[in-house]
């Protein structure tokens, strides 16, 4: 009696172990969004991040992405919104794209050449806009005409 107790015990914990790994369970990414890029492909985001439809939901995997997104240093902001539906994971990619320099120009400069202007300049051309470039050239001229006199 002891030993057909023990059996049956041991095949209802076994027959329950599916069932409680399928209630634990992460649920699938059903669909990914991209909104506000302008300048940034949709497939550039998509190959950056290693959330993909039809993988299991990972809050980890939601961090990973959002650094490996902002490690691209082309966006001053990311928002990653997640929806839950009957069918998944709705996942939208909400960026902001940083600004890009258009054109550099110098007005005024009468004591130094444009062509040395220039050479201070960290900052170049159709690259995205960082404050700390921005902050580090500005500095540079404002030393540059300060030993100028």
């Amino acid at each position: 009696m002891k030993r057909k107790y023990s059996i049956l015990l041991s095949i209802g914990l076994f027959s329950l172990f599916p069932l409680g790994r399928m209630v634990l369970a992460e649920p699938l990414i059903q669909e990914i969004q991209v909104q506000g890029n302008q300048r940034v492909e949709r497939q550039t985001i998509l190959a950056t991040i290693e959330s993909r439809v039809g993988t299991p939901y990972s809050q980890d995997r939601i961090r990973r992405d959002l650094q490996a997104l902002y490690r691209l240093a082309i966006f001053d902001d990311i928002r990653i919104e997640k929806t839950e539906g009957p069918s998944g994971i709705r996942l939208t990619y909400i960026v902001e794209e940083r600004s890009k320099v258009a054109k550099i120009s110098f007005s005024g400069n009468k004591k130094v050449k444009e062509e040395k202007l220039r050479e201070l300049v960290d900052v170049k051309p159709y690259s995205a806009i960082e404050a700390q470039k921005l902050a580090n050239t500005v500095k540079k001229i404002q030393e540059h005409y300060a030993q100028q006199g």
